[in-house]
């Protein structure tokens, strides 16, 4: 029986192979072509996950300490990243802003079709974080619909990553902040 295919767009924005690569997947092979790579490949589905990590540089890291979760529009949240003061926003997070903007290593987002997507800032030191889009009836200004910044760990990311080969998988991200 033949199980539904799934496209997962993998987009480095910051690390050490910038660019836009693909993996399709079904019936337990994936064809392959990530940033980095000599050229295109066909894998068995259940390394995807391996390699994802692997071009990402997913490694531990201290949990980030806040209370509390940033709520803003993802332009909003570029905005924030470039080095503004916003004056709608705590001087906590402020502070916390420009900690993860001095200490950014790696910005990438994975995008599967069917499920979902996640967007991770690793910041080294300043631990993870995921950008994730808060529910539809979370409605955003002019700016378009509201994400959130969560601090998140490394195991739930290869928690979701390792889910990619999985044929049921639904794109739950609610397991990003533990």
């Amino acid at each position: 029986m033949s199980e539904e295919t799934r496209t997962v767009e993998v987009t480095v924005l910051v690390g050490r192979h910038p660019g836009t690569g693909n993996c399709v997947i079904g019936d337990g092979v994936a064809a392959v072509e990530l940033p980095g790579m000599d050229g295109p490949r066909v894998v068995p589905a259940d390394v995807v996950p391996e390699w994802i990590a692997a071009l990402v540089a997913l490694a531990p890291r201290p949990r980030a300490k806040t209370s509390g979760m940033l709520v803003t529009s993802q332009t909003g949240l570029d905005v924030l990243l470039g080095d503004c003061r916003e004056p709608d926003i705590s001087r906590d997070w402020l502070d916390l802003l420009a900690t993860i903007r001095a200490s950014l290593i790696a910005r990438w987002r994975v995008t599967a079709a069917p499920g979902g997507d996640i967007e991770i800032l690793d910041c080294a030191s300043a631990g993870l974080w995921a950008v994730q889009p808060c529910p539809p009836e979370a409605v955003g200004a002019a700016n378009g619909p509201l994400i959130s910044l969560t601090p998140t760990t490394p195991t739930a990311v290869w928690t979701w990553l390792s889910l990619l080969a999985s044929p049921t998988f639904q794109g739950e991200t609610h397991g990003l902040s533990p």
